[in-house]
């Protein structure tokens, strides 16, 4: 153990048991899928509710949404992640299969289309519609009903 100040000047941090780990930067690259992306328009602190088929609706989750454009392809979709995990819970993409229509007094985005259900042992492709609705949450109205604008312009583009 390093007696004088000079010794624990010199000595490294493995010496003293109660000194903090070493914080090292982390080497992983994470790739979101949006790399390729640019941002349209965005809110955070909306709430979504998704409803499956003849299902309910599921219980409402805040968090982030985006309206993303493609660099290259110009294709766009609409991406939730939930705070605070960040893990997608809808990733649409706008296209004319895709009805896009808004409430301005409930302030509700609604988002539906078709989308193909797996089932086990069945050969026949089956599809139900999917409902997402999107709620103002912690966003000023003004603000959710110009998102809600854009993502209806741009909903309606041709193919």
């Amino acid at each position: 153990m390093p007696q004088t100040v000079v010794e624990l000047a010199e000595s490294s941090p493995a010496d003293d048991p109660l000194a903090a780990p070493a914080w090292t930067k982390s080497t992983h690259v994470a790739f979101t899928g949006e790399e390729d992306e640019d941002v349209k328009a965005e809110l955070k602190g909306a709430k979504l509710f998704i409803k499956r088929g003849n299902g309910e609706f599921s219980t409402g989750m805040i968090g982030h949404i985006k309206l993303l454009s493609h660099k290259t392809e110009k294709s766009e979709r609409l991406v939730f992640r939930r705070e605070p995990v960040w893990k997608v819970s809808m990733s649409v993409g706008l296209c004319p299969t895709v009805r896009c229509s808004f409430s301005d007094d409930q302030s509700v985005l609604r988002v539906a289309l078709k989308e193909v259900v797996l089932s086990d042992g069945e050969a026949a492709v089956q599809q139900q519609v999917v409902l997402y609705a999107l709620k103002r949450g912690r966003v000023p109205r003004d603000e959710f009903a110009a998102f809600a604008q854009e993502v209806m312009c741009r909903s309606q583009l041709p193919t």
